[in-house]
Parts: structure tokens; sequence; C-alpha cells
């Protein structure tokens, strides 16, 4: 299961994709990075950038861990109907290690809003989604009985009136990558994709 703070992307962005009234800010600095026909949501990502930040303990692991992760989203990008329609299809995914601004959290994601990533930004980094892979200890302290739960990393000001997540953390166990969940669900949800249900064949 997927844990959601109550601050979500979809409320942030509901404006942006319904097009609600914001006023005529046709010269404000900051419209110009916004591009909504995309999942990557930014004009100036031309890939779908991901970083990669593993608790301390599983340093070791960083390497492993962000090739499973990366595997999961060649998965996404074989099986999902509406990657291409989404803008993800220019070229292959990329996975970094090390993840910019903030990546502590130590109290439950369900009762206390993380504050992880780069939080308010002018200008927003090239990373669309920032993973946090924790070990079960940790992930037992702030999920709870969840695989993971997903928290704004940046926000960014469209105009006068909109405040939008424009790069999505995903705070998860890290036995979570690498499984089924991760790709049908964990993921999409975090781009704002429809989860995949029924599922396809695993190749």
């Amino acid at each position: 299961m997927i844990s959601r703070p109550s601050l979500r992307a979809g409320v942030l962005l509901a404006c942006l994709v319904s097009g609600c009234a914001t006023g005529d800010h046709d010269d404000d600095d900051h419209d110009h990075v916004f591009d909504t026909s995309t999942a990557l949501l930014v004009s100036s990502r031309h890939q779908l950038r991901v970083c990669l930040q593993p608790d301390s303990a599983l340093a070791a692991d960083a390497a492993s861990l962000a090739a499973r992760l990366t595997a999961d989203l060649e998965w996404l990008a074989r099986f999902h109907p509406v990657w291409r329609v989404a803008g993800l299809d220019i070229g292959a995914a990329d996975v970094a290690v090390g993840c910019p601004g903030s990546s502590a959290i130590e109290e439950p994601i369900a009762t206390v809003r993380p504050h992880l990533g780069r939080g308010g930004v002018d200008l927003p980094s090239p990373f669309r989604l920032y993973v946090y892979a924790m070990e079960e200890s940790h992930a037992n302290r702030v999920l709870g009985s969840e695989t993971a739960a997903r928290a704004p990393a940046e926000l960014a000001r469209q105009g006068d009136h909109v405040i939008a997540e424009v790069s999505t953390a995903v705070i998860a166990r890290a036995a979570a990558l690498g499984t089924p969940a991760m790709r049908e669900l964990t993921l999409p949800d975090a781009l704002g994709l429809p989860a995949l249900s029924p599922q396809p064949d695993e190749p």
C-alpha cells in the first residue's frame, strides 16, 4: 500500500491541469518553467531523471539499489500504456545516487508531513522523482505498516495564485525496490500515471 500525506501533488496541480483562473501573468518570470503537457512537469527537463537517497546504513548497497530502481523504470517504459503519451519516452530514465536538499525523516509519516528535498524553489532541479530508500527498522518507524509513501520534494510558483509540486518524493522500504508493487503502483502514482490494474504480464 502507498500512504499519502494530506498535501498531494494532485491537489497542488489541480489548477494547472483544469485551467482554473489565476489571472493574467504573461510577464511572470516563473510561468515559463511549467509544462503540464508532460509528466516531467518542467520545460527544462528533457528526460526522466530520478535521484536515489539510501539510508546511511545502506550506503554500501547504493549501486545495487540504483540498479533495481533503474530496472523498475525500464519495465514501466516497456509496459505502461500511457508512458509515451505522458512524454516520458524521450530517452532512457537516469538514476543518480544522492538527492539534493533535506533527507531527514524520523517522524511517522501518517502524522507529520516530512520536509524532504529542496522545498520551495525558483528553478526546479532536473529530478522529477526523489526516492528515499529506508532500511527496515527506519521504515517501520516512519511508514508503519505501509510499503511506501509520497510527499512533495520541490514546489514552484506559477503566477501569483498557484504553488505546484514539480518534483515528488517517494519514501520506500529498500526491499520494495525491484518489486511488482514498486513498478505497478508506487512509481506510476508518484509520476501522476494510472496504476497498472489489471497488471500486465511480467517480463
